[in-house]
């Protein structure tokens, strides 16, 4: 499989009703735009630091334009 039909897969996947809200729970659960330093707890915070690498991830499969159209309609609640 090529990255564009990858990455047209992965639009597929979280642009449905159903998978917005797999994002939206994804987001909540790899602290995105949340600050992942736990004080006093260098594993902790690698551990949140991981979680973020992989929301980051799915980001960049989603391509820029579709991760702001996203992030504007299901990530902000339209706002």
């Amino acid at each position: 499989m090529d990255l564009e039909t990858l990455m047209h897969d992965y639009y597929i996947t979280f642009s449905s009703k159903e998978g917005g809200e797999v994002l939206k729970d994804l987001a909540n659960i790899c602290y995105y735009n949340v600050s992942p330093y736990v004080p006093d707890s260098v594993r902790e915070t690698d551990r949140r630091i991981a979680k973020q690498e992989v929301f980051m991830h799915i980001m960049e499969m989603l391509g820029e334009e579709n991760f702001k159209k996203l992030q504007t309609e299901v990530l902000n609640n339209g706002e």
